[in-house]
């Protein structure tokens, strides 16, 4: 799921996101997209994680297509 969230994150925001295989799961890195942008890393911070998977306009749908049985991805489904 993180990794499948990257490049959504990218594209909605002033930040920079990238993830990384660790052991047990993955490591997601969000940078303001500018240096000392302090807004930016307040707002990354103040999202935190889950804050930060809402981020785009393909969210709503996404979870939309899930409830409806119409997609399966990042392993999970909402049945």
């Amino acid at each position: 799921m993180v990794g499948a969230h990257v490049p959504m994150l990218t594209a909605a925001g002033p930040w920079r996101a990238t993830a990384t295989p660790i052991v047990g799961g993955m490591r997601l890195d969000v940078i303001a997209s500018v240096d000392r942008d302090s807004a930016t890393v307040a707002r990354i911070r103040g999202l935190g994680f889950m804050g930060l998977m809402t981020q785009g306009a393909h969210h709503a749908e996404h979870h939309r297509l899930i409830a409806s049985g119409a997609e399966r991805v990042h392993g999970h489904a909402h049945d």
